[in-house]
C-alpha cells in the first residue's frame, strides 16, 4: 500500500509535525510504503527524516490514499487537480487558517492566501478537522459537504508528558526566582493571533497579590517573531511588570515538559485556534486551564476549564483568581442532600425539563438521598418532600413581546431586554428566600431549565451549589450572554446528551468544570401495545405519528406541509396520526387523525402501533419521544440541522435525516416499500438506546457521580477532567479512530469529480460606441461542476472570448479567485471592439488553460449579440468606468513567468538566504509586493465591475443624451491616472526579481 503525504512543512514541536510523524508510524507499523512531500524542510521532524521524498508524480500517480495537509497554500498543491480522480483516495486535512486581520503585517498575504484557497478541498474525496469550529471554518465558505467531512483531535502522548520530573520543575522555578511565586504558563507561538498583550495586561492587575504571579512564555521568539516579542517586553515594562514576565524563547521537550509540571495555571489568550494541542497538553500534566473564549478553545477545554472574554484583561484575572483562590465546599455528605427547583412539576406536566427533574429527584430519592422539591406548582412525588410557592406577578402580553424579540433579533440581543425577559418570566421572591435561609440545609440545588428566570436567580444567588439542567438547544435565547454570564460560576451542569454538551460549549461558551452527560432513563420494560395504538388512531391504515407541543418552535408548521403533499400525491398510503397540546391547529383532511391530548401509556401505544415517529423539531436537548420510540424499535425521521437527534441516528441507525421535502418523500417511500427494512433498523437502534438508557442503576451512578465532583475545589476539578480529557488524545486512542477513518475513506466509493461552468451576460444583447476602442463585458462565471475552478497555476481556468464574425484573436480572462463548486463570481472580460459599426456576435467558453489537462471542462458556449454603434450609446457612468476597467484588467494578474523567489528550484536555499542573511527582507519585498499590488489590483476590477453590472441592471447602454461632466468620471480619470503609475511600478519590480 502506498500512501503519501503533501506539505508546506513539517516542522519538529509543530502540530502539524507531530500529527505527520504520528501518520506515518501508524501506516509503516501496518507495512506501508509512506512517503512525506515537503515544500519545506527545515527544523524538520526528526521521525521523517527518513521518509521525505522529492516530488515524484509517477509514484504519486499509483498511491492508495493521499494526504493533504493543509494550513497554508504551497507550491505541491498546483499538482492536486491532477492527482484527484485517480486510483489514490485524497483526504484534505484542514489544520485551521487564522484569519489575515489577526496577523502580522508581513505573514497577511499568506494567510489571505491559505484562506482563499481552502476551496481546493473539492478535490479530495474527504476531508479531516479537528474541532467542530474547524469543520464550520472549512465547510461554510466552500460548501463542501458535511456528510464528508470527519473530526479527530490530536494524538498526545500523554504519559510522556505525565512522566515530567518535579525535580527539573523545581530547578526552573529556582533558576527563574519563582520559587515562591504562582506561575501562569503561555506555549506557543507569540504571533499576533496569540493575544498575549491581554496576558501582559492581567499580569500588570495581579501585580497587588501574594505571593506574586509571573508570566512564563514559551515558543519561538526570534526571526518572524522577534517583533512580537519586542512588543511585549516594552508592555510589561510600560505597566511595571517586566520583571515577572519570562520570554524563554524555543526549549528543547524536556524543558517544555519541566515548564508545563513548574505552572500553577495553563493561560491560552489566543483569538484564534484550530484546536489547540498545547491546552491539551497542560491537561495531560495536570494544570488547570483558563482560555480566551473564541474559535474552537471553548470546545478543546470543554468540561476541564474556564474560559474568557476575548481582549478582556479583567476577565482574564478574574477566572484566574478563581482558580487560585478555589477551596473545597465540603460537601461529602452521604445520603447526599438535594434539593430540586423547578417551576412545575408532576405527571400532568409535559415539558421535557419537568419530567427529567422530576425523574432525577425520584432516582436520587429511591436511592436514599434526602430529596425536597421547591416549586410554583405541582403534585406530590411519593414520599418526596414538595414546597409550594407562590410565583411573582408578571405582564404575559410584555413577556410574549420580549420573547418575540429575541426570536426575531438578528444581529446581538441588548442586555436590557435579556433583563427584561428574565424579570417578566416566571419567579418566585417567597421561595428564594426560603433557600436563602436553608442553604446550609443542602449540598446541591439541581435548577432547570435554563430559559427561566428563577433559574438564573438560583445560579446568581448559590453558584457554588447549584447544579444547572438547561435543555440548551440553538435558539436566539440561548445565544444571550445573559445567560452564560449567570451559569458559568455554577458547580454542576447536568447534560441529557453529548449533542447539548458540546453545542453549550462549543457554541455558547459555557466551560463548567465537571458538567456531565448523564442523560436519562427510560423503562424498558413498560412499553405500549400496537394493537392499541392503531384503534386510538381507528383508520385501518399504516400511520406514522407525531406527539409533542404544537408549536412553531417545533417545527411543525413544516411537517404539516410535508405531510399534506405527501398524501397529496399518495391518499392510498399513511395516516398522519398527531398527539400533544399547543395553539396550532391540525387541519381537518382525511389524511389527518387529531387525536389531542393523551395520556404517557397512550401515547407509548400510538409510538408502538407507528411505523414511524417524525419529529422535525431543530430544538431539542433531548428528544423523550425518539428514546420511546426506539425503545419500542420504532424508527424516527427527524430534521437533518437537529444535532440531538442527528448524533443517534448516525451512530444507530434507527431513522432518517431529511433536509427538505423530497428527502421526506423518498423516506416515506421507502417505508411503505420495505416495512422490514425499517422494522430491522428499529431493531437495532431499540438494542443501542436500551443499552445506554434502560438501566435506573446506570443512571444513579451518573448523577452520584457528577454531584459528588462539587466537594472538590475547582482548580482539583479542572485537573481531575483535564485529565481525563488528554486521555482521550492519548495516541493509542487515536490510532484506533484515526485507523476506523482509514478503512471508511478505502471502502467508500470513488468520488468521480466533474468540471462544468457556464457564462452568464449580464443582459441579452451589448450595444457599444465603435469610438471607445475596447471595453468590459460584465458577466457571471457559474461552476456547476463538483471540482473548484482555479484562477492560478497549471490547472487554471480561463474565460475564452471571440468575435465570430471579425478577424482577431481569442482573447482570455483567468478568475479572480478561486471559485467553489456550486457558486457563482462577477468579472469583467476585457474586449477590443471592431472600429466598424455594425452587428456582431460574440462566442463566450470557460476552458483550462492548459490544453494538456487530464480532465476536459464542461462548459456551454454562450453566444452574445454584440451592437457597434457609431452614435454616443453610453451613458456617462458606464463610459466613465470602462476605460480605467480595461486598464486595472491588465495589471490584475502577476507577471507571466513570475515566479516567488521561494518556489521551485533551490527554494529551500532561497528561502534560507532571504530570511537568515536578509533577516526576512520583509518576507521579500519583491514577492509581497507584487502579490499585493495584484490583490489591489482585483479588488478594483471587481469593484468596478460591480459598479458596471448594476448600472447594467438598471438601465442598459441606450441613446440618452450625454450628461454633464460627473464626479465619477473625474474619479475615474484620476483611478486611471493611478493604475498608470502602477503599471510603470510593476515593470520596475519585474526588472528587481530578475
Amino acid at each position: 500500500m502506498r500512501v503519501a503525504f503533501l506539505s508546506a512543512n513539517a516542522r519538529s514541536g509543530d502540530a502539524i509535525g507531530n500529527q505527520l510523524a504520528a501518520k506515518v508510524a501508524f501506516f509503516r507499523q501496518r507495512g506501508a510504503d509512506a512517503r512525506v512531500f515537503l515544500d519545506d524542510e527545515s527544523r524538520l521532524h526528526p521521525a521523517l527524516a527518513k521518509v521525505c521524498a522529492a516530488f515524484d508524480e509517477e509514484w504519486l500517480a499509483a498511491a492508495d490514499l493521499i494526504f493533504v495537509e493543509y494550513g497554508q497554500h504551497f507550491p505541491l498543491l498546483d499538482r492536486l487537480p491532477f492527482l484527484a480522480n485517480g486510483t489514490a483516495r485524497v483526504v484534505f486535512d484542514y489544520h485551521g487558517v487564522t484569519p489575515a486581520h489577526l496577523g502580522d503585517g508581513q505573514h497577511r498575504g499568506v494567510l489571505e492566501r491559505g484562506a482563499d484557497h481552502r476551496g481546493l478541498v473539492w478535490f479530495a474525496d474527504a476531508a479531516l478537522a479537528h474541532s467542530q469550529f474547524a469543520c464550520r471554518e472549512l465547510s461554510a465558505p466552500t460548501g463542501f459537504p458535511e456528510a464528508r467531512l470527519s473530526r479527530l483531535g490530536y494524538p498526545l502522548d500523554d504519559r510522556w508528558f505525565e512522566a515530567a520530573p518535579v525535580e527539573e520543575a523545581k530547578r526552573l522555578r529556582a533558576d527563574l526566582g519563582l520559587s515562591g511565586a504562582t506561575v501562569l504558563l503561555f506555549v506557543g507561538r507569540l504571533a499576533a493571533n496569540k493575544g498575549l498583550p491581554t496576558l501582559v495586561d492581567a499580569l500588570a492587575q495581579l501585580q497587588p497579590r501574594t505571593p506574586p504571579v509571573h508570566a512564563l512564555l514559551v515558543g519561538p521568539d526570534d526571526d518572524l517573531y522577534r517583533a512580537a516579542a519586542d512588543r511585549l517586553r516594552h508592555q510589561a515594562e510600560a505597566m511595571g511588570v517586566a520583571d515577572r514576565l519570562h520570554i524563554l524563547g524555543r526549549v528543547e521537550e524536556r524543558r517544555l515538559r519541566a515548564a508545563y509540571r513548574a505552572a500553577d495555571v495553563f493561560v491560552m489568550p489566543s483569538l484564534h485556534e484550530g484546536f489547540c494541542i498545547p491546552v491539551r497538553e497542560a491537561m495531560a500534566c495536570g494544570v488547570p486551564v483558563v482560555a480566551c473564549r473564541a474559535a474552537a478553545l471553548p470546545e478543546t477545554v470543554g468540561n476541564a476549564g474556564l474560559t474568557f472574554a476575548s481582549n478582556d484583561a479583567n476577565d482574564l484575572k478574574r477566572q484566574i483568581e478563581r482558580v487560585v483562590d478555589s477551596c473545597s465546599e465540603g460537601i461529602n455528605t452521604h445520603p447526599l442532600r438535594v434539593a430540586v427547583v423547578v417551576g412545575r412539576i408532576g405527571t400532568d406536566f409535559v415539558g421535557g425539563a419537568e419530567a427529567s427533574l422530576r425523574l432525577m429527584a425520584q432516582t436520587l430519592s429511591g436511592a436514599g438521598h434526602r430529596v425536597e422539591v421547591f416549586t410554583t406548582a405541582g403534585d406530590a412525588l411519593g414520599g418526596i418532600p414538595v414546597h409550594r410557592f407562590a410565583a411573582d406577578p408578571s405582564d404575559a402580553e410584555q413577556l410574549a413581546k420580549c420573547s418575540q424579540r429575541i426570536e426575531q433579533a438578528s444581529g446581538e440581543i441588548p442586555s436590557e431586554v435579556a433583563d427584561e425577559y428574565l424579570a417578566l418570566s416566571l419567579n418566585s421572591s417567597a421561595l428564594l428566600a426560603e433557600l436563602a435561609g436553608r442553604a446550609d440545609d443542602f449540598d446541591a440545588i439541581l435548577v432547570g431549565p435554563y430559559l427561566c428566570g428563577l433559574t438564573v436567580a438560583m445560579a446568581r444567588a448559590f453558584p457554588a451549589k447549584t447544579v444547572l439542567v438547561p435543555c440548551f438547544h440553538d435558539e436566539p435565547a440561548a445565544r444571550l450572554p445573559t445567560f452564560r454570564a449567570a451559569f458559568e460560576r455554577v458547580g454542576g451542569v447536568f447534560y441529557h446528551t453529548r449533542e447539548e454538551r458540546d453545542f453549550a460549549q462549543a457554541e455558547l461558551g459555557v466551560n463548567v468544570p465537571g458538567a456531565a452527560v448523564v442523560g436519562t432513563c427510560q423503562d424498558a420494560s413498560a412499553l405500549g401495545h400496537p394493537l392499541y395504538g392503531e384503534r386510538l388512531v381507528g383508520t385501518g391504515r399504516r400511520y406514522v405519528l407525531y406527539a409533542g407541543r404544537r408549536c412553531v418552535e417545533k417545527n411543525l408548521p413544516t411537517l404539516l406541509d410535508f405531510a399534506a403533499r405527501y398524501a397529496k400525491a399518495h391518499p392510498e398510503r399513511f395516516t398522519f396520526a398527531f398527539t400533544g397540546e399547543g395553539a396550532m391547529p391540525i387541519p381537518r383532511a382525511p389524511w389527518v387523525r387529531d387525536l389531542g391530548f393523551v395520556s404517557a401509556r397512550a401515547v407509548d401505544d400510538l409510538i408502538a402501533g407507528a411505523d414511524a415517529v417524525v419529529q422535525l423539531s431543530r430544538r431539542e436537548s433531548l428528544s423523550l419521544v425518539a428514546l420511546r420510540a426506539w425503545m419500542h424499535g420504532v424508527p424516527v425521521f427527524a430534521d437533518a440541522a437537529c444535532a440531538v437527534l442527528a448524533g443517534p441516528i448516525g451512530r444507530h441507525g434507527g431513522g432518517q435525516l431529511v433536509a427538505n421535502y423530497d428527502d421526506f418523500a423518498t423516506a416515506l417511500d421507502d417505508l411503505w416499500t420495505q416495512p422490514e427494512h425499517w422494522q430491522a433498523r428499529g431493531e437495532a437502534a431499540r438494542q443501542a438506546i436500551v443499552a445506554e438508557y434502560g438501566s435506573p442503576a446506570t443512571f444513579l451512578a451518573r448523577l452520584e457521580a457528577a454531584l459528588g465532583d462539587l466537594s472538590l475545589p475547582l482548580a482539583e476539578r479542572m485537573v481531575r477532567h483535564g485529565r481525563l480529557l488528554a486521555q482521550g488524545d492519548a495516541r493509542d486512542a487515536w490510532r484506533e479512530r484515526f485507523g476506523q477513518l482509514v478503512e471508511g475513506w478505502l471502502d467508500a466509493p470513488a468520488i468521480v469529480g466533474r468540471e462544468a461552468a457556464s457564462v452568464e451576460p449580464r443582459f441579452s444583447e451589448w450595444i457599444v460606441p465603435a469610438r471607445i476602442g475596447s471595453a468590459m463585458l460584465p458577466v457571471r462565471v457559474h461552476n456547476l461542476g463538483t471540482r473548484p475552478l482555479l484562477a492560478e497555476g497549471p490547472a487554471r481556468i480561463v474565460v475564452r472570448v471571440l468575435l465570430l464574425n471579425a478577424d482577431g484573436e481569442p482573447t482570455t480572462s483567468v478568475l479572480p479567485r478561486l471559485l467553489p463548486p456550486g457558486q457563482h463570481i462577477s468579472i469583467g472580460l476585457p474586449i477590443a471592439l471592431p472600429s466598424e459599426p455594425g452587428h456582431y456576435q460574440l462566442s463566450l467558453r470557460v476552458e483550462r488553460a492548459d490544453a494538456n489537462c487530464l480532465l476536459p471542462l464542461e462548459a456551454d458556449e454562450t453566444r452574445l449579440p454584440l451592437r457597434v454603434t457609431d452614435a454616443d450609446a453610453s451613458t456617462p457612468m458606464i463610459d466613465a468606468v470602462q476605460k480605467p476597467l480595461v486598464a486595472a484588467e491588465r495589471l490584475r494578474q502577476l507577471p507571466d513567468g513570475y515566479h516567488d523567489v521561494t518556489e521551485g528550484f533551490l527554494a529551500g536555499w532561497k528561502r534560507r538566504i532571504k530570511q537568515k542573511l536578509l533577516h526576512n527582507f520583509k518576507h521579500a519585498y519583491v514577492d509581497v509586493a507584487l502579490r499585493q499590488q495584484s490583490a489591489f489590483n482585483a479588488c478594483v476590477v471587481e469593484a468596478l465591475n460591480e459598479l458596471l453590472e448594476r448600472e447594467a441592471e438598471n438601465k442598459a447602454f441606450s441613446s440618452a443624451p450625454r450628461a454633464p461632466r460627473s464626479a465619477l468620471e473625474e474619479r475615474c480619470e484620476a483611478l486611471e491616472e493611478r493604475l498608470a503609475r502602477l503599471e510603470a511600478r510593476l515593470n520596475s519590480q519585474e526588472e528587481i526579481a530578475s
